[in-house]
């Protein structure tokens, strides 16, 4: 049994694969982003540290879905950190 499901619908935007499928891949590392500017350059939190990376080419488009407390979804590739992929903060965190 094959099941589709629609990602914008599940609030995750733009999972890449290299087959151009949307999808989250087992190695892609879950950040919060704590900032975007238009140009895709992003700040997100890692572990220890904040760090700067770049919303993947393909992506640009789908950019202004992104929002400051959103999770991204990270690949490193080549020692380069690329957001693949995001999905929306449902608001838990924000206060009443």
């Amino acid at each position: 049994m094959t099941t589709t499901v629609n990602q914008f619908q599940d609030n995750y935007h733009g999972i890449l694969t290299h087959n151009g499928e949307i999808k989250v891949a087992k190695c892609d590392v879950e950040q919060t982003i704590l900032h975007i500017d238009d140009n895709g350059t992003v700040l997100v939190k890692g572990r220890k540290k904040a760090y700067v990376t770049q919303i993947h080419a393909k992506l640009l488009s789908l950019m202004h879905y992104a929002a400051e407390g959103d999770i991204g979804f990270v690949k490193f590739r080549r020692g380069e950190a690329y957001i693949v992929g995001f999905r929306k903060n449902n608001g838990a965190n924000k206060n009443v």
